[in-house]
């Protein structure tokens, strides 16, 4: 029976937040409340369903369990590549992380026989020269490399800390699938300060608490929200964020410092709001100097304002104050890793990226992903080592269907860019980030599903508009949006096909967002402005 597993009750209840809190947010937007009462009883009945899509978001208080320790807001893998993996960012950079954590493991099992140490297959050889390196080859090769890049007591403090995940979840299986996967992946400016951080909080006494710090961050992303843009608005951020598929619990949650970017993209776009140009510079920069891809929404941002100067022929300088905080930022941040790491950090990162963003991961999703799909796609079983050697066969299928076909993707994403900046131009800061981040995001790169996170700032944006037949589309689209993302799911069982027509969603939404934008160019309409 369906109803007898809990992930489908779970996945259900999901299904009914969005469609039931979507339905329920638009009645405001499109007909409105006639009454302070029903406003209210409205407000209520909302406050309620974003509470309960907060609580989906985290499994209602169920987080993961892990046996002795039972429920905690903890992600071992999240915790190794992100805390274990900046905290010694200066001894195994990019390429040895896997390969010193192999050596400490055989170490300790020859030195502590008796203590629980799991048993090691092959890992993956992040410096991409081997596929596949067993243990034996890991010893030979590594094994001097790693102890001249720790000292003795770094060495030490090494062994303690995966000593202490051992001891939290002592599992052959999740160590074999942690060491087979892409490595370390975070900027060095990530590296720098957050690993500052981590080398401050000892993991055997803090383990439980690290997760909670992107709690704290999501929420203080909310508290902005609210204080800029109102209840409405923050009512709609939590229903999109507590039950969007891309960016469940199961993803991210209980990492290390994972929701910095989209804190500070949050942060931006209220600055943006109340015209705090050169603050929401730095903001971007921030975003930007942690993940990437925010420099997209940078972009959006920037459109209507350079606009605004090209018009005004300069006389109206909010574009020269938004670059300003982004340069003097971003120039910071990225001279900070090479005065403390030197510039090796940031030609490993662009190294390391561009293997890694030649693998097609089974979690990404984006327009050129489309143009991947071929007979065989599906079906495949990427498990262990004769799944790895799969995998890579399968990448190489991929990437020729791709070539054979890439002249209509990038006429698409060339096109598709041109109409976002062009419909961008006349919008307010804050939505021109959101339509030409998220849709720039979507066609020219291939995204982890947890970037879509940002989905939730959507409804914050539109809802600031003047509410007219576009506005209203706008924001009924999102939650058709996500709706779509609970739909997938139950009806597609193969995971790459689940990714891939997440992808699909996702095209007719930006699709759509575009020609919003080009029917508001040739057929405006006014709008009264929300109280």
């Amino acid at each position: 029976m369906f109803l007898n597993n809990p992930l489908n009750v779970q996945q259900l209840i999901g299904f009914c937040l969005i469609l039931f809190g979507g339905t329920l947010f638009l009645i405001k937007p499109v007909f409105g409340t006639r009454t302070r009462v029903q406003e209210n009883a409205l407000i209520g009945i909302l406050l309620l369903c974003s509470i309960l899509a907060t609580a989906y978001y985290l499994n209602f208080g169920q987080l993961r369990v892990f046996g002795k320790y039972g429920a905690q807001n903890y992600h071992p893998e999240e915790i190794f590549g992100q805390y274990i993996g900046s905290k010694y960012f200066r001894e195994t950079g990019y390429y040895d992380l896997y390969a010193c954590a192999s050596v400490a493991i055989q170490e300790m099992k020859a030195e502590t026989p008796r203590q629980p140490t799991p048993n090691l297959f092959t890992i993956n050889d992040l410096t991409g020269k081997q596929y596949l390196l067993t243990p034996s080859e890991v010893m030979a090769q590594y094994q001097g490399q790693c102890h001249d890049r720790f000292s003795g007591e770094r060495w030490k403090e090494f062994k303690g800390d995966l000593r202490t995940m051992f001891d939290i979840n002592m599992s052959d299986f999740w160590w074999r699938v942690t060491l087979s996967d892409v490595g370390y992946s975070s900027s060095p400016v990530y590296s720098t300060i957050i690993g500052k951080i981590a080398n401050l909080l000892p993991l055997s006494h803090c383990w439980k608490w690290l997760g909670y710090i992107d709690i704290f961050l999501y929420a203080l992303s909310a508290f902005f929200i609210w204080r800029t843009f109102g209840l409405y608005p923050l009512i709609g951020l939590l229903l999109i964020f507590g039950t969007n598929e891309l960016s469940n619990y199961a993803w991210t949650a209980g990492s290390f410092f994972r929701a910095t970017w989209f804190t500070c993209l949050a942060i931006a776009l209220c600055l943006l709001k109340n015209k705090k140009f050169f603050w929401a510079g730095v903001l971007f920069a921030a975003a930007s100097a942690d993940r990437g891809f925010p420099l997209l929404f940078f972009i959006g941002a920037l459109a209507p304002l350079a606009n605004d100067w090209f018009e005004s022929r300069g006389q109206k300088k909010e574009a020269y104050s938004l670059v300003k905080g982004f340069f003097i930022t971003g120039c910071i941040l990225f001279l900070l890793p090479i005065v403390v790491y030197g510039p090796g950090a940031w030609r490993d990162f662009f190294a390391h990226m561009a293997m890694y963003n030649h693998h097609i991961l089974t979690n990404k999703v984006g327009l050129i992903n489309m143009f991947f799909y071929h007979h065989g796609y599906t079906g495949q079983n990427f498990w262990w080592d004769a799944g790895r050697l799969r995998f890579e066969k399968w990448n190489a299928e991929c990437w020729a269907v791709f070539n054979s076909r890439k002249w209509i993707y990038y006429s698409l994403a060339g096109l598709t860019t041109i109409a976002v900046l062009f419909t961008a131009r006349k919008k307010s800061p804050a939505l021109a980030a959101m339509l030409v981040g998220g849709t720039l995001l979507f066609v020219l790169l291939s995204g982890l599903q947890y970037y879509y996170i940002y989905l939730a700032l959507f409804p914050v944006v539109a809802w600031a508009l003047p509410s007219n037949l576009y506005t209203n589309v706008r924001l009924s689209l999102i939650f058709v949006l996500i709706f779509s993302f609970k739909i997938i799911p139950i009806l597609i069982a193969d995971g790459l096909m689940q990714f891939m027509y997440f992808s699909y969603a996702l095209a007719a939404f930006f699709l759509l967002q575009v020609l919003i934008g080009l029917a508001e160019e040739a057929f405006p309409l006014q709008g009264t402005e929300k109280p």
